[in-house]
């Protein structure tokens, strides 16, 4: 419990935010904190692992000399900017190279 700026007391929960004052909202809320937090390293874990799965991606799209070498994801986002660079170069190339023809 604290006491809020009217001077009432308030629960807080274990995640540091105000329970409401309703005794029914109060025990749904204490008893589905272990579940919401089980959904929420859950759904963090299914998170973390679709953006790995996109690095991965991303990173087999990018050509690198030894191909097998690791790159962090700093090194990949790098990389796939270089590529992209690259990349409008040779298309801005390709257009001169038509409009001379």
């Amino acid at each position: 419990n604290y006491t809020n700026k009217s001077g009432g007391e308030q629960d807080i929960s274990r995640s540091g935010r105000p329970v409401s004052q309703g005794s029914n909202h109060q025990n749904s809320a204490n008893n589905s904190e272990p579940q919401n937090l089980v959904l929420n390293l859950r759904g963090g874990r299914h998170r973390q692992q679709s953006v790995s799965s996109a690095f991965a991606e991303l990173r087999s799209l990018l050509p690198t000399y030894p191909p097998e070498k690791k790159l962090s994801k700093s090194e990949i986002l790098k990389l796939a900017i270089r590529y992209i660079g690259i990349l409008e170069h040779i298309l801005h190339w390709q257009d001169q190279q038509i409009s001379i023809i």
